[in-house]
């Protein structure tokens, strides 16, 4: 019996180690990673990243390599990153139509302000579709406002 439960606790009844390493979601620090951890340790697989963008740079290293990458990401429309590479998230058309849905059906919003970052690609585009979708059904959108970095947002009094 102690075998069977030690099996249990193992993927596919195997020892693994999981390897980590911190990209700090800078442009071009993702391939160079994957890369490391491809060539020098030898992975089996790749989880991450968690940046859509970082995500796109690493996809081909390891579809190359034939490894599997499984990555929290949207489909992105055009995706050719290849077989092996798995997006995590529905493409941000599908995640802006259910929230605009979300906000009129469940929320019985009428007026909405939308902010996005135009710096991220993921931004514009998630707030493209809520947009299109919101407006189609409520008229229009209140507010809509673009930034340009990352911002502290505080409710106003």
């Amino acid at each position: 019996m102690p075998l069977r439960t030690e099996r249990r606790r193992r993927p596919l009844g195997r020892k693994f180690e999981l390897i980590t390493e911190d990209d700090q979601t800078v442009p071009g620090q993702s391939a160079t990673v994957a890369k490391k951890l491809i060539a020098r340790d030898k992975v089996i697989a790749l989880i991450g990243e968690v940046s859509s963008g970082r995500s796109l740079e690493a996809a081909p290293i390891a579809q190359a390599a034939r490894i599997p990458m499984i990555a929290r990401r949207d489909q992105s429309e055009g995706d050719e990153n290849g077989e092996l590479h798995l997006p995590g998230l529905l493409h941000r058309s599908v995640q802006g139509t259910v929230m605009a849905k979300f906000a009129l059906d469940d929320l019985k919003a009428h007026n909405v302000a939308i902010i996005s970052s135009v710096s991220n690609a993921y931004s514009v585009g998630l707030a493209k579709y809520f947009r299109e979708t919101f407006t189609a059904v409520a008229g229009r959108s209140r507010r809509s406002r673009n930034i340009r970095k990352a911002t502290r947002i505080s409710a106003r009094s």
